[in-house]
């Protein structure tokens, strides 16, 4: 039996960081993807410096990942290779702490069982976490920092912990508060930590007094604190906005969930067909799908159970998958069903389930050398597979292109290819690409009941505006807005914004006046409307008016071009009064 103790070697650093580098450095010229423009681009309070955000007074639930990117914008702007750089960072510090925390699971595992558990299981498990594509989404995906964030926190915690229980030292739970105070600056995931420690508890410290009290206590924490937040909305939208749609209802997500969990696993075995849009149909009935994806939950969690004599890895390995997922794979809608970046932390748990598993396989077979270098070659394939998946990131037409393929359903992959011709100076390819995707869309079976929605609908808009097909496009915004469907506050704007744009096309100013008025309303930092509606002012020959909204603009962005433009012609026309 190996006896050894296990830990972080100077090798398995340098096996981790090289691997990392090889898989990701060529991704520091990926460019920002959907979300990453209104979080990041067109969020103003990121673009004068930290100490101007910190003062816009932000919300505390993803301070930290806020503060971070307003650091990244003063240091290279829109360019995206600073963002890119410290995800992958992140994204390596996150491989040595999986590498540290299974090397300490290893361990204890050592201590009670005769399973001859081989020393390179522990970067084994750093190299699945860190190398399979599945990972991809969150650290690529800029704005999915969040996530990266709140498993670093997530996993210092869980290290704390475990150093705590080995050790008794106070420092250790000053490092977990370090750990959970970190994680609820980042994002609401950390939310289920003390659950994970309650299965860490029972797991591998049981047998004591001490523990079982930890483990009650730690349990009702985790019920209590789940309880609040499910049945007072409003407190949960407090602690980083845990409800995020009302457009499904709670029953349809979980069972929808019971499905998608499949999904992530599968793509963790298996980390083909990858896509950052899905369109998968909510499931709405119990149906034959659902009742088998929940008894094979079940089967699994049994089996993992059952396991727990033969393999504490595995045990918690599995047990740890499911209660990371529970923040966003249970009850709590998300606007988003499948979502490939959810699966990034419950990962470690599969990571931990493998390494236990290749110690069962090495006991039976007594090959250790040949299993080792078959898992070794495996994560070679995982390196290749993921240097691949960052080079299609790369490439942002290429990357839509091949999403619409494997998700037609998906609307914002439509919108998004249309943004790209509208960037190539192709507006009338925009609008044929939107059509298209129209096209698909009413035809396919996830979304038959569906005319189109606010996204599409905005950027249909908003491409007939530069075509000056301006009546049509103020018709759709007017069914949109008055349809009754929920509708995101930066899409109103927009909407408000193209409709103001198409009516001024129109030599209607009074209406475009009042939609920009109303854009500005709805998103107060909306730049293009405030800056639509000073030159409005400006051709009525009121420069006293285009003034404030100029001095507005650089409020929020020094650097605005057009509004420095718009003040020296605010200054010509007081000139020209005189």
């Amino acid at each position: 039996m190996t006896t050894e103790k296990q830990g972080l070697t100077f090798n398995g650093l340098a096996i981790l960081f090289a691997a990392v580098l090889i898989s990701y450095l060529h991704s520091y010229s990926a460019p920002f993807y959907l979300d990453d423009y209104h979080s990041i681009v067109l969020n103003a309070t990121l673009q004068n410096g930290l100490s101007n955000y910190i003062n816009s007074k932000p919300s505390f639930d993803r301070l930290l990942t806020d503060s971070l990117f307003a650091i990244n914008y003063s240091i290279s702007g829109t360019a995206t290779w600073s963002y890119h750089a410290i995800n992958i960072l992140i994204h390596l510090f996150n491989g040595i702490l999986v590498y540290t925390v299974t090397a300490k699971l290893v361990n204890a595992e050592l201590e009670k069982s005769d399973l001859p558990l081989p020393e390179w299981l522990p970067i084994i498990a750093a190299l699945l976490f860190c190398l399979n594509p599945l990972q991809s989404q969150a650290i690529t995906y800029i704005v999915q920092r969040a996530t990266c964030l709140a498993t670093l926190f997530y996993l210092i915690g869980v290290l704390a912990y475990i150093n705590w229980r080995q050790s008794s030292r106070i420092q250790w739970l000053a490092l977990l508060g370090l750990g959970i105070l970190g994680g609820i600056l980042s994002k609401l995931t950390i939310v289920t930590l003390p659950l994970s420690l309650a299965i860490l508890e029972l797991i591998f410290f049981s047998k004591s007094r001490k523990s079982q009290y930890l483990s009650i206590s730690i349990i009702a924490i985790s019920i209590i604190s789940a309880v609040c937040l499910i049945t007072f909305p409003a407190l949960a939208d407090k602690v980083g906005g845990l409800r995020g749609t009302t457009a499904i209802s709670r029953t349809d997500y979980l069972l929808s969930q019971t499905q998608v969990l499949w999904i992530y696993i599968a793509k963790f075995f298996f980390p083909l067909g990858l896509r950052l849009e899905y369109d998968f149909s909510p499931v709405r009935e119990l149906d034959g799908t659902t009742i088998t994806a929940i008894l094979a939950h079940a089967a699994l969690i049994t089996v993992a159970m059952k396991l727990r004599l033969q393999s504490r890895l595995i045990t918690f390995g599995i047990l740890f998958y499911y209660a990371a997922h529970l923040p966003q794979s249970s009850i709590i809608p998300l606007d988003d069903l499948v979502f490939e970046h959810r699966s990034y932390l419950p990962n470690f748990g599969l990571c931990v389930a493998v390494a236990g598993a290749l110690g069962l396989i090495v006991e039976r077979v007594n090959k250790k050398d040949l299993v080792r270098n078959i898992t070794f070659a495996l994560c070679g394939v995982l390196l290749i597979l993921t240097w691949q998946r960052n080079q299609l990131w790369r490439q942002p037409v290429a990357f839509y292109q091949d999403n619409a393929e494997k998700s037609p359903g998906a609307w914002r992959v439509w919108a998004a290819l249309a943004e790209q011709d509208l960037q190539q100076g192709k507006p009338q390819k925009a609008l044929e690409t939107l059509r298209k995707g129209l096209t698909v869309v009413r035809h396919g079976k996830e979304a038959s009941s569906v005319e189109i929605t606010p996204e599409m609908a905005s950027q249909l808009a908003k491409v007939l505006v530069i075509l000056d097909h301006n009546q049509e496009a103020i018709d759709i915004i007017d069914q949109m807005l008055n349809g009754g469907v929920h509708i995101p506050p930066y899409t109103v704007a927009n909407m408000n914004y193209n409709r103001g744009i198409a009516y001024l096309k129109q030599q209607q100013r009074d209406m475009a006046r009042q939609n920009f008025a109303e854009a500005i309303n709805t998103y107060p930092n909306h730049l293009d409307a405030i800056n639509a509606l000073a030159g409005l002012e400006l051709m009525e020959g009121k420069p006293a008016q285009a003034q404030p909204l100029y001095q507005r603009i650089l409020s929020i962005d020094p650097n605005n071009q057009a509004a420095h433009q718009g003040l020296k012609m605010v200054e010509q026309l007081k000139g020209t009064a005189k």
